[in-house]
């Protein structure tokens, strides 16, 4: 914590000698992040399958022979269907990037996605 309590103190940069008293009271205090929460193996509510989003014609059809028998999480699901009403959402699942890859050009697969190595 001491790193990231660094890290975020070195960017900020108050004139006003109150205002920076209580941020930097604030910062020792830990008061801009929470505690971390380790889950080892969180319940995540049940969604759908893989193949009843193919069958609603959601997903590409390809996507039910590739994740065969494979039953997604309610968050999941609720991403896929932003995603692919062009809402905004944070990806926890390949899913999407499926999807754009057997539905879309290479070029706006390349606009509209983001690769962060895991």
């Amino acid at each position: 914590m001491d790193d990231y309590k660094h890290f975020v103190s070195s960017f900020i940069n108050i004139k006003d000698e109150r205002i920076k008293e209580v941020v930097e009271t604030k910062i020792n205090q830990g008061k801009f992040w929470p505690e971390p929460l380790i889950q080892f193996n969180p319940s995540f509510e049940q969604g759908e399958s893989a193949q009843s989003l193919c069958d609603k014609g959601i997903l590409h059809p390809d996507i039910a022979k590739i994740f065969k028998n494979y039953d997604l999480f309610k968050h999941q699901v609720e991403a896929i269907k932003k995603g692919c009403k062009g809402l905004d959402f944070v990806v926890t699942s390949g899913y999407m990037m499926l999807e754009l890859i057997l539905t879309r050009s290479k070029e706006d697969i390349i606009r509209n996605s983001i690769l962060m190595p895991s």
